[in-house]
């Protein structure tokens, strides 16, 4: 799958998303996408080369806090030109690289985004101080309880 065909994919499907996407090339291979009126914090890095768009909580003092969704797909391609996903239960053949990319990684991932990135739901972090390797995060519906587990929880608002 070529970069460009996915950014392509994003830009011409933007009605699809809830919120306007912004595509960033990282390089050749890779794509940072984030949404107008979301905190820049989360981040959706397209990779062509590992077939995967991995959702990533960034926050100051670290490089990367966590992953709260990845959507992956493993392409082959039979003798007669069809696709379909290695790691896939079923195998769906696909008339392109693109139409098994659009089921299995994109479509699922506008849905994801359109469902999480509302003011219905917030980023939950915890984890060591910075130089410690420990981190987790979550996106969960805002007004759910915090975890009594003697933690220090960080909650970042979707909404900017």
């Amino acid at each position: 799958m070529q970069i460009n065909t996915v950014k392509q994919w994003i830009l011409e499907n933007e009605e699809k998303f809830a919120r306007t996407p912004t595509v960033d090339e990282l390089d050749s291979e890779r794509l940072a996408v984030t949404f107008d009126g979301t905190t820049k914090k989360f981040r959706s890095l397209i990779s062509t080369v590992a077939d995967e768009i991995f959702v990533a909580i960034e926050h100051p003092g670290y490089d990367f806090w966590d992953g709260v969704m990845s959507f992956s797909v493993r392409p082959a391609q039979t003798k007669s030109g069809y696709f379909y996903c290695e790691e896939c239960g079923e195998k769906e053949l696909f008339k392109s690289e693109l139409a098994l990319w659009r089921a299995r990684n994109l479509e699922p991932w506008v849905e994801w985004c359109n469902e999480k990135f509302s003011r219905t739901h917030e980023i939950r972090l915890c984890g060591g101080p910075p130089g410690e390797r420990w981190t987790s995060g979550a996106v969960v519906a805002s007004g759910v309880p915090h975890m009594d587990d003697g933690m220090v929880h960080t909650v970042i608002p979707i909404d900017i």
